[in-house]
Protein backbone atom coordinates (compact mmCIF):
# COMPACT_ATOMS: atom_id res chain seq x y z
CA UNK A 1 0.00 0.00 0.00
CA UNK A 2 1.65 3.38 -0.84
CA UNK A 3 2.53 5.58 2.03
CA UNK A 4 0.80 8.29 0.90
CA UNK A 5 -2.48 7.18 -1.14
CA UNK A 6 -3.22 5.62 -4.37
CA UNK A 7 -1.38 6.80 -7.72
CA UNK A 8 1.51 8.54 -5.77
CA UNK A 9 4.71 7.92 -6.84
CA UNK A 10 7.30 6.89 -4.26
CA UNK A 11 9.51 10.03 -4.99
CA UNK A 12 6.90 12.19 -4.26
CA UNK A 13 7.98 15.29 -1.99
CA UNK A 14 5.27 16.49 0.76
CA UNK A 15 4.64 20.16 0.93
CA UNK A 16 4.33 21.21 4.58
CA UNK A 17 3.13 24.56 5.69
CA UNK A 18 5.47 26.38 8.07
CA UNK A 19 3.51 27.81 11.47
CA UNK A 20 3.01 31.33 9.95
CA UNK A 21 1.32 29.17 6.83
CA UNK A 22 -1.27 27.44 8.85
CA UNK A 23 -2.08 30.42 10.80
CA UNK A 24 -2.96 32.53 7.81
CA UNK A 25 -4.88 29.45 6.62
CA UNK A 26 -6.79 29.44 9.90
CA UNK A 27 -7.94 32.63 9.39
CA UNK A 28 -9.01 32.39 5.94
CA UNK A 29 -11.05 29.24 6.61
CA UNK A 30 -12.38 31.36 9.42
CA UNK A 31 -13.58 33.99 7.32
CA UNK A 32 -15.22 31.09 5.25
CA UNK A 33 -16.87 29.42 7.43
CA UNK A 34 -18.59 32.71 8.46
CA UNK A 35 -19.38 33.92 4.70
CA UNK A 36 -21.20 29.77 4.96
CA UNK A 37 -23.47 30.39 7.64
CA UNK A 38 -24.61 33.54 6.45
CA UNK A 39 -24.99 32.37 2.63
CA UNK A 40 -26.68 29.53 4.17
CA UNK A 41 -29.14 31.48 5.93
CA UNK A 42 -29.76 33.66 3.20
CA UNK A 43 -30.28 30.68 0.88
CA UNK A 44 -32.38 29.02 3.17
CA UNK A 45 -34.83 32.44 3.41
CA UNK A 46 -34.83 33.07 -0.65
CA UNK A 47 -35.55 28.80 -1.29
CA UNK A 48 -38.65 29.08 1.58
CA UNK A 49 -39.64 32.02 -0.14
CA UNK A 50 -39.96 30.64 -3.14
CA UNK A 51 -41.33 27.50 -2.61
CA UNK A 52 -44.12 29.03 -0.74
CA UNK A 53 -45.23 30.56 -4.33
CA UNK A 54 -44.79 28.35 -6.47
CA UNK A 55 -44.34 25.21 -4.73
CA UNK A 56 -41.79 23.40 -6.66
CA UNK A 57 -37.68 23.15 -6.96
CA UNK A 58 -36.75 25.41 -10.02
CA UNK A 59 -32.86 25.93 -11.15
CA UNK A 60 -32.05 28.97 -9.21
CA UNK A 61 -32.66 27.05 -6.22
CA UNK A 62 -30.26 23.93 -7.25
CA UNK A 63 -27.71 25.98 -8.23
CA UNK A 64 -27.38 28.41 -4.83
CA UNK A 65 -27.26 25.27 -2.76
CA UNK A 66 -24.40 23.28 -5.20
CA UNK A 67 -22.74 26.60 -4.92
CA UNK A 68 -23.17 27.06 -1.46
CA UNK A 69 -21.87 23.19 -0.41
CA UNK A 70 -19.15 23.20 -2.89
CA UNK A 71 -17.21 25.92 -1.68
CA UNK A 72 -17.44 24.69 2.06
CA UNK A 73 -16.56 21.09 1.31
CA UNK A 74 -13.18 22.21 -0.25
CA UNK A 75 -12.39 24.90 2.61
CA UNK A 76 -13.26 21.67 5.12
CA UNK A 77 -11.48 19.34 2.92
CA UNK A 78 -8.32 21.36 2.66
CA UNK A 79 -7.81 22.54 5.52
CA UNK A 80 -7.50 18.72 6.74
CA UNK A 81 -5.33 18.08 3.79
CA UNK A 82 -2.72 21.00 5.12
CA UNK A 83 -3.41 19.57 8.75
CA UNK A 84 -1.61 16.38 7.62
CA UNK A 85 -5.47 14.70 8.34
CA UNK A 86 -5.97 14.08 4.38
CA UNK A 87 -3.59 12.16 2.77
CA UNK A 88 -2.47 13.10 -1.14
CA UNK A 89 -3.99 11.09 -3.08
CA UNK A 90 -5.58 10.61 -6.48
CA UNK A 91 -9.10 10.50 -4.98
CA UNK A 92 -8.30 13.67 -2.88
CA UNK A 93 -7.14 15.66 -5.90
CA UNK A 94 -9.75 14.13 -8.19
CA UNK A 95 -12.38 15.31 -5.68
CA UNK A 96 -11.47 18.48 -5.07
CA UNK A 97 -11.21 19.50 -9.00
CA UNK A 98 -14.76 17.73 -9.06
CA UNK A 99 -16.14 20.41 -6.47
CA UNK A 100 -14.31 22.87 -8.25
CA UNK A 101 -15.90 22.12 -11.85
CA UNK A 102 -19.46 22.35 -9.37
CA UNK A 103 -18.38 25.66 -8.08
CA UNK A 104 -17.17 26.90 -11.78
CA UNK A 105 -20.63 26.39 -13.28
CA UNK A 106 -22.87 27.31 -11.34
CA UNK A 107 -21.55 30.70 -10.44
CA UNK A 108 -21.97 31.82 -13.80
CA UNK A 109 -24.97 29.92 -14.96
CA UNK A 110 -26.96 31.65 -11.73
CA UNK A 111 -25.34 35.14 -13.17
CA UNK A 112 -26.83 33.67 -16.44
CA UNK A 113 -30.19 32.66 -14.74
CA UNK A 114 -30.12 36.77 -13.76
CA UNK A 115 -29.73 37.91 -17.18
CA UNK A 116 -32.65 35.56 -18.72
CA UNK A 117 -34.88 37.67 -15.72
CA UNK A 118 -34.93 40.43 -17.93
CA UNK A 119 -34.12 39.53 -21.71
CA UNK A 120 -36.68 40.23 -23.90
CA UNK A 121 -35.44 37.30 -26.19
CA UNK A 122 -34.74 34.30 -23.45
CA UNK A 123 -33.50 31.98 -26.72
CA UNK A 124 -29.99 34.20 -26.84
CA UNK A 125 -30.07 33.25 -22.97
CA UNK A 126 -30.63 29.72 -23.31
CA UNK A 127 -28.15 29.70 -26.08
CA UNK A 128 -25.76 31.43 -24.07
CA UNK A 129 -25.67 29.30 -21.15
CA UNK A 130 -24.99 26.00 -23.48
CA UNK A 131 -22.43 27.82 -24.93
CA UNK A 132 -20.91 29.24 -21.27
CA UNK A 133 -21.14 26.04 -20.05
CA UNK A 134 -19.17 23.63 -23.10
CA UNK A 135 -16.46 26.40 -22.95
CA UNK A 136 -16.11 26.21 -19.25
CA UNK A 137 -16.54 21.81 -19.11
CA UNK A 138 -13.08 22.32 -21.48
CA UNK A 139 -11.11 24.55 -19.46
CA UNK A 140 -12.63 22.35 -16.39
CA UNK A 141 -11.14 19.01 -18.41
CA UNK A 142 -7.33 20.71 -19.04
CA UNK A 143 -7.29 21.71 -15.63
CA UNK A 144 -7.72 17.84 -14.15
CA UNK A 145 -5.50 16.79 -17.15
CA UNK A 146 -2.68 19.01 -15.81
CA UNK A 147 -3.32 20.37 -12.04
CA UNK A 148 -4.17 16.25 -11.34
CA UNK A 149 -0.76 15.01 -12.36
CA UNK A 150 0.94 18.35 -10.88
CA UNK A 151 0.18 18.08 -7.65
CA UNK A 152 1.36 14.09 -7.70
CA UNK A 153 4.47 15.38 -8.92
CA UNK A 154 4.33 12.84 -11.93
CA UNK A 155 7.22 14.72 -13.75
CA UNK A 156 8.66 18.62 -13.71
CA UNK A 157 6.85 18.70 -17.21
CA UNK A 158 3.50 18.73 -15.63
CA UNK A 159 4.51 21.21 -12.60
CA UNK A 160 6.41 23.72 -14.94
CA UNK A 161 2.78 23.59 -17.58
CA UNK A 162 0.69 23.66 -14.59
CA UNK A 163 2.72 26.88 -13.27
CA UNK A 164 1.44 28.30 -16.63
CA UNK A 165 -1.78 26.94 -17.17
CA UNK A 166 -3.18 27.51 -13.45
CA UNK A 167 -2.33 31.10 -13.92
CA UNK A 168 -3.84 31.20 -17.64
CA UNK A 169 -7.10 29.47 -16.84
CA UNK A 170 -7.87 32.17 -13.98
CA UNK A 171 -7.38 35.08 -15.92
CA UNK A 172 -10.27 33.11 -18.63
CA UNK A 173 -12.63 32.67 -15.95
CA UNK A 174 -12.33 36.38 -14.83
CA UNK A 175 -12.58 37.74 -18.23
CA UNK A 176 -15.47 35.25 -18.69
CA UNK A 177 -17.14 36.79 -15.44
CA UNK A 178 -16.91 40.22 -16.15
CA UNK A 179 -18.40 39.74 -20.09
CA UNK A 180 -21.50 38.22 -18.30
CA UNK A 181 -21.81 40.78 -15.58
CA UNK A 182 -21.31 43.39 -18.35
CA UNK A 183 -24.10 41.74 -20.52
CA UNK A 184 -26.37 41.72 -17.69
CA UNK A 185 -25.42 45.85 -17.58
CA UNK A 186 -26.78 46.32 -21.12
CA UNK A 187 -29.80 44.56 -20.66
CA UNK A 188 -30.40 46.63 -17.95
CA UNK A 189 -29.55 49.88 -19.20
CA UNK A 190 -31.28 48.86 -22.54
CA UNK A 191 -34.39 46.85 -21.90
CA UNK A 192 -35.67 48.70 -18.45
CA UNK A 193 -33.58 52.10 -17.93
CA UNK A 194 -34.30 53.12 -21.93
CA UNK A 195 -37.84 52.71 -21.12
CA UNK A 196 -38.00 54.90 -18.60
CA UNK A 197 -38.32 52.60 -15.48
CA UNK A 198 -35.71 55.01 -13.54
CA UNK A 199 -35.67 52.85 -10.72
CA UNK A 200 -33.93 50.34 -11.88
CA UNK A 201 -30.70 52.77 -11.96
CA UNK A 202 -30.38 51.32 -8.57
CA UNK A 203 -29.35 47.61 -10.38
CA UNK A 204 -27.32 49.04 -13.25
CA UNK A 205 -25.06 51.06 -10.50
CA UNK A 206 -24.61 48.24 -7.66
CA UNK A 207 -23.92 45.93 -10.41
CA UNK A 208 -21.30 48.01 -11.29
CA UNK A 209 -20.07 48.17 -7.57
CA UNK A 210 -20.28 44.23 -7.49
CA UNK A 211 -18.12 43.51 -10.65
CA UNK A 212 -15.57 45.20 -8.85
CA UNK A 213 -15.86 43.23 -5.41
CA UNK A 214 -15.68 40.14 -8.21
CA UNK A 215 -12.38 41.21 -10.13
CA UNK A 216 -10.74 41.95 -6.71
CA UNK A 217 -11.80 38.47 -5.77
CA UNK A 218 -10.28 36.87 -8.97
CA UNK A 219 -7.31 38.92 -8.83
CA UNK A 220 -6.43 37.71 -4.84
CA UNK A 221 -6.77 33.79 -6.39
CA UNK A 222 -3.94 34.68 -8.94
CA UNK A 223 -2.03 36.90 -6.41
CA UNK A 224 -2.06 33.92 -4.10
CA UNK A 225 -0.38 31.64 -5.91
CA UNK A 226 2.56 33.31 -6.50
CA UNK A 227 3.25 32.34 -2.27
CA UNK A 228 5.39 29.51 -1.62
CA UNK A 229 3.19 26.96 -0.43
CA UNK A 230 1.58 25.95 -3.67
CA UNK A 231 -1.52 24.62 -2.16
CA UNK A 232 -2.35 28.09 -0.04
CA UNK A 233 -4.15 29.52 -2.79
CA UNK A 234 -6.69 26.80 -3.17
CA UNK A 235 -8.20 28.45 0.29
CA UNK A 236 -9.02 31.40 -1.64
CA UNK A 237 -11.15 29.45 -3.39
CA UNK A 238 -13.86 28.78 -1.32
CA UNK A 239 -13.90 32.60 0.32
CA UNK A 240 -13.51 34.06 -3.16
CA UNK A 241 -16.72 32.11 -4.51
CA UNK A 242 -18.72 32.64 -1.03
CA UNK A 243 -17.96 36.23 -1.76
CA UNK A 244 -19.34 35.71 -5.51
CA UNK A 245 -22.35 33.98 -4.17
CA UNK A 246 -23.56 36.70 -1.64
CA UNK A 247 -23.19 39.00 -4.53
CA UNK A 248 -25.66 37.18 -6.33
CA UNK A 249 -28.10 36.64 -3.24
CA UNK A 250 -27.98 40.69 -3.16
CA UNK A 251 -28.92 40.70 -6.83
CA UNK A 252 -31.93 38.37 -6.39
CA UNK A 253 -32.98 40.11 -3.21
CA UNK A 254 -32.29 43.96 -4.95
CA UNK A 255 -34.31 42.82 -8.15
CA UNK A 256 -37.40 40.96 -6.26
CA UNK A 257 -37.76 44.72 -4.48
CA UNK A 258 -37.61 46.92 -7.46
CA UNK A 259 -40.16 44.30 -9.36
CA UNK A 260 -42.25 44.75 -6.01
CA UNK A 261 -41.81 48.32 -5.67
CA UNK A 262 -43.12 48.33 -9.87
CA UNK A 263 -45.83 46.54 -9.21
CA UNK A 264 -47.36 48.49 -6.55
CA UNK A 265 -46.99 51.61 -7.86
CA UNK A 266 -48.04 50.93 -11.23
CA UNK A 267 -50.84 49.01 -10.77
CA UNK A 268 -53.76 49.08 -12.54
CA UNK A 269 -57.43 47.50 -11.66
CA UNK A 270 -58.74 47.96 -14.81
CA UNK A 271 -60.40 44.94 -16.44
CA UNK A 272 -58.72 45.18 -19.87
CA UNK A 273 -55.13 45.47 -18.20
CA UNK A 274 -56.25 42.46 -15.98
CA UNK A 275 -56.43 39.99 -18.78
CA UNK A 276 -52.87 40.83 -19.47
CA UNK A 277 -51.24 39.73 -16.18
CA UNK A 278 -48.98 41.06 -14.03
CA UNK A 279 -46.14 42.06 -16.75
CA UNK A 280 -48.88 43.82 -19.12
CA UNK A 281 -47.91 47.43 -16.97
CA UNK A 282 -44.00 47.65 -16.61
CA UNK A 283 -42.56 49.50 -19.51
CA UNK A 284 -42.74 53.28 -19.66
CA UNK A 285 -40.87 54.09 -23.04
CA UNK A 286 -38.89 57.27 -23.89
CA UNK A 287 -39.20 58.95 -27.30
CA UNK A 288 -36.08 58.26 -28.98
CA UNK A 289 -34.33 56.40 -26.53
CA UNK A 290 -34.92 52.82 -28.05
CA UNK A 291 -37.28 52.11 -31.41
CA UNK A 292 -36.81 48.05 -31.38
CA UNK A 293 -39.46 46.91 -29.05
CA UNK A 294 -40.49 43.33 -29.44
CA UNK A 295 -43.66 43.12 -30.77
CA UNK A 296 -45.52 41.42 -27.19
CA UNK A 297 -44.42 45.29 -25.76
CA UNK A 298 -45.99 46.78 -28.43
CA UNK A 299 -49.23 45.38 -28.52
CA UNK A 300 -49.22 45.80 -25.03
CA UNK A 301 -48.18 49.84 -25.13
CA UNK A 302 -51.22 50.21 -28.12
CA UNK A 303 -53.52 48.66 -25.07
CA UNK A 304 -52.45 50.94 -22.63
CA UNK A 305 -52.91 54.16 -25.11
CA UNK A 306 -56.53 52.84 -25.86
CA UNK A 307 -57.28 52.12 -22.09
CA UNK A 308 -56.42 55.46 -20.82
CA UNK A 309 -58.21 57.01 -24.57
CA UNK A 310 -61.65 55.05 -22.97
CA UNK A 311 -60.69 56.38 -19.78
CA UNK A 312 -60.35 59.87 -20.74
CA UNK A 313 -63.71 60.18 -23.03
CA UNK A 314 -65.31 57.72 -19.98
CA UNK A 315 -64.21 60.77 -17.85
CA UNK A 316 -65.79 63.65 -19.96
CA UNK A 317 -69.26 61.71 -20.01
CA UNK A 318 -69.19 60.16 -16.56
CA UNK A 319 -72.19 57.52 -16.56
CA UNK A 320 -74.95 58.68 -13.89
CA UNK A 321 -74.78 55.88 -11.02
CA UNK A 322 -78.67 55.25 -9.95
CA UNK A 323 -80.05 57.62 -7.06
CA UNK A 324 -81.18 55.54 -4.05
CA UNK A 325 -84.52 57.28 -4.54
CA UNK A 326 -84.86 55.36 -8.20
CA UNK A 327 -85.40 52.36 -5.85
CA UNK A 328 -88.63 52.91 -4.68
CA UNK A 329 -91.23 52.81 -7.34
CA UNK A 330 -94.26 53.20 -5.32
CA UNK A 331 -95.62 55.54 -2.40
CA UNK A 332 -95.35 54.03 0.88
CA UNK A 333 -98.48 54.80 1.72
CA UNK A 334 -100.33 52.27 -1.21
CA UNK A 335 -97.90 49.23 0.04
CA UNK A 336 -98.83 46.45 3.13
CA UNK A 337 -97.42 43.75 4.34
CA UNK A 338 -94.65 41.20 2.58
CA UNK A 339 -95.77 43.31 -1.68
CA UNK A 340 -93.65 46.38 -0.07
CA UNK A 341 -90.81 44.14 1.11
CA UNK A 342 -91.06 41.77 -2.40
CA UNK A 343 -91.36 45.25 -4.15
CA UNK A 344 -87.59 46.51 -2.69
CA UNK A 345 -86.13 43.44 -3.38
CA UNK A 346 -87.35 43.50 -7.41
CA UNK A 347 -86.43 46.71 -7.35
CA UNK A 348 -82.84 46.88 -6.36
CA UNK A 349 -82.46 43.76 -8.28
CA UNK A 350 -82.77 45.72 -11.25
CA UNK A 351 -81.04 48.68 -10.36
CA UNK A 352 -77.93 45.85 -9.95
CA UNK A 353 -78.12 44.69 -13.28
CA UNK A 354 -78.76 48.65 -15.04
CA UNK A 355 -75.58 49.49 -13.51
CA UNK A 356 -73.65 46.19 -14.42
CA UNK A 357 -75.33 47.12 -18.01
CA UNK A 358 -74.14 50.48 -17.84
CA UNK A 359 -70.52 49.37 -18.15
CA UNK A 360 -69.27 50.48 -14.97
CA UNK A 361 -66.05 49.10 -13.57
CA UNK A 362 -66.92 48.91 -10.02
CA UNK A 363 -70.30 48.26 -9.31
CA UNK A 364 -71.82 50.07 -5.54
CA UNK A 365 -71.90 46.74 -3.15
CA UNK A 366 -74.79 48.24 -1.72
CA UNK A 367 -77.45 49.74 -3.87
CA UNK A 368 -80.04 48.28 -1.51
CA UNK A 369 -79.96 50.56 1.32
CA UNK A 370 -83.56 50.55 2.04
CA UNK A 371 -84.58 48.98 5.34
CA UNK A 372 -87.38 46.17 5.15
CA UNK A 373 -88.79 46.29 9.33
CA UNK A 374 -91.56 44.20 10.14
CA UNK A 375 -94.53 46.58 9.52
CA UNK A 376 -94.77 49.51 6.48
CA UNK A 377 -94.68 52.20 8.15
CA UNK A 378 -91.60 51.76 10.22
CA UNK A 379 -89.97 51.90 6.68
CA UNK A 380 -86.78 54.81 6.01
CA UNK A 381 -85.45 54.96 2.97
CA UNK A 382 -82.94 57.49 3.12
CA UNK A 383 -83.97 60.55 0.50
CA UNK A 384 -87.63 59.54 1.10
CA UNK A 385 -89.30 61.10 3.37
CA UNK A 386 -90.60 59.03 6.22
CA UNK A 387 -94.55 58.62 6.34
Amino acid sequence: MPEYGTFVPPDYVPILPNSEQLSDASVVWGMSLSLTLFAFIRCFSQTYAQWRRIRKVNLYMVLIWLELWSSTIIGVIYFAYMRGHIPPSFWFFGGTILLWTIQVQCIYQIILNRAGLIADNTAIIHRLKWVVFGFIVLINVAVACIWIPAQLQISQRYIRINDIWDRTEKVMLAIIDVCLNLYFVYLVRSTLIARGLSRYVTLYRVNIFMISISMTMDVLIITMMSLNNKHFYVFFHPLAYLVKLHIELSMADLIAKLVKIGSIAGRCDCVCHRDLGPNAIGFAPTIGRLSNWSPIQQHRARHRNDCRSSEDSSETEPTRLPEIRDVVQEPPRQATGDTWASSVTQNSTSTLERAKSAGLHEVPHKVNLAFVPDEPNQIMVPGVQQV
